[in-house]
Order: structure tokens, then C-alpha cells, then sequence
């Protein structure tokens, strides 16, 4: 699940649409997606489980984004430093 994390960060974390939004928002709408996404579990799980399951997510989420912003102050200094492909992809 991880490897799919880190392709929807790579995929998202120079969205120019969400520019100024918060390492917390980001996260969140990593969490968010992912859970959508993976809608089938609350179908296999009974949906008393589901905080537990998010929970998951959010940590692996967690884990994923600070590697991947590893030596950046936030998700702003690392939206800041690439700027240039920003302004590509938007």
C-alpha cells in the first residue's frame, strides 16, 4: 500500500490547484482518497472497523510524506523549492 501512497503524493504534491494548503490538509486528502478509493474494505470489514482502518492510513501517510519531503521545513518550503515544475504542471 505504501508504493500507492507514494504515487498519489508524487502525483498530488505539486498539484497547483492546493497551493496553499497545510502539510495537515494535504494529509488529510491523501487519507481521504486512499480511503475512497479502497470503498471495498467497508464492504469486507464490518464499518465498525473503519476509524481503525483509517487510522492505518493516516500513519502510512504520515510515514510516506516525511519521506518524501525529508530535509524541507514543510510541504510550502518543498512546494517553494520546486516552483519550476509547478508552473508546468498548472
Amino acid at each position: 500500500m505504501k508504493s500507492t501512497i507514494a504515487n498519489l503524493i508524487d502525483e498530488e504534491i505539486l498539484n497547483s490547484h492546493f497551493l496553499l494548503e497545510s502539510d495537515a490538509d494535504f494529509m488529510q486528502r491523501i487519507c481521504n482518497h486512499i480511503f475512497q478509493e479502497m470503498s471495498y474494505l467497508r464492504k469486507l470489514a464490518p464499518s465498525a472497523h473503519s476509524q481503525e482502518i483509517f487510522e492505518e492510513i493516516e500513519d502510512q501517510v504520515l510515514e510516506v510524506f516525511k519521506i518524501k519531503t525529508y530535509g524541507y521545513s514543510n510541504l510550502q518550503h518543498y512546494r517553494k523549492v520546486h516552483g519550476a515544475k509547478i508552473a508546468r504542471i498548472g
